[in-house]
C-alpha cells in the first residue's frame, strides 16, 4: 500500500509494497513518485491514472497495468485506490 496526498507526494508505503516492487530504499515522507526510482511508477499511463484520482476524487477501480520485474518477468497487476478525507 502507498498513501499519497493531494499533490501526489508520498505520505507512507508499507513493507509489502516495497517488497513487491523490489524497492530497496524507503522513500521519505513528502517525496515524489520519482523518489521510488522505479520504472513502473515513472510510466506516463500510471501517473495519469493516479493524477485522475486526485483531480476527480473518484477512486481507481481494477486498472490493469503491465509490470516487469528486475529479472525481466512480465506481470499484470491491478491497481485500486481509495480517496480518504482527513
Amino acid at each position: 500500500m502507498m498513501i499519497l496526498d493531494g499533490s501526489m507526494k508520498i505520505q507512507n508505503v508499507n513493507t509489502a509494497f516495497l517488497n513487491f516492487f523490489e524497492i530497496e530504499k524507503t522513500p521519505g515522507s513528502y517525496s515524489g513518485l520519482s523518489s521510488l526510482k522505479h520504472p513502473f511508477w515513472d510510466k506516463p499511463d500510471v501517473r495519469s491514472e493516479i493524477s485522475k484520482v486526485i483531480v476527480t476524487n473518484e477512486p481507481m477501480k481494477a486498472k490493469m497495468f503491465l509490470y516487469e520485474t528486475k529479472s525481466g518477468e512480465q506481470k499484470t497487476i491491478i491497481l485500486d485506490s481509495k480517496v480518504v478525507y482527513l
